[in-house]
């Protein structure tokens, strides 16, 4: 029986690795990432187990991970498929969670640097404005800095 049980604890874990990454911890790496290929390439591989059961901000990140590997490889056929599948996981993430400010914050800050040819700009007005909505109200203050200061008028 107790065999049993220490199957069980440990193939549960297993199923919730991807859940252990607190979204601070991951927010600080990908912001580390967005300047670092070695710190990009530990952000891909942290969430490579990330899957369509996993909760929104954890598919958020996992699609930010493959807009930043397109950021930081040369080879241009690469760049456009890590950028078009990261945008589609982000996307499909804020569809599953659409009031998530966190994962239209990041949307919104892909869209407003991406190329325009790349034609990913649609959400960019909704986006801000779903950011922006009770900013104040926001409880997490690590995240509310972040927008404040991407915001702030350079």
């Amino acid at each position: 029986m107790i065999q049993v049980l220490a199957l069980f604890f440990s193939l549960s874990a297993l199923t919730t690795i991807p859940n252990e990454y607190k979204v601070k911890e991951l927010r600080t790496l990908f912001y580390s990432a967005a300047e670092d290929s070695n710190s990009s390439a530990t952000l891909f591989d942290k969430l490579s187990s990330v899957n369509n059961n996993s909760a929104p901000i954890m598919q958020g990140y996992k699609g930010m991970s493959y807009l930043l590997e397109a950021k930081h490889t040369y080879n241009i056929y690469k760049k456009y498929a890590y950028f078009n599948k990261g945008a589609d996981i982000l996307d499909i993430a804020i569809t599953k969670g659409p009031n998530n400010r966190e994962l239209r914050f990041l949307r919104y800050s892909v869209q407003n640097n991406a190329p325009q040819f790349l034609g990913y700009y649609e959400e960019m007005v909704n986006d801000k404005k779903i950011i922006l909505a009770n900013l104040a109200n926001e409880r997490d203050d690590d995240l509310r800095k972040k927008i404040i200061e991407y915001l702030k008028p350079k």
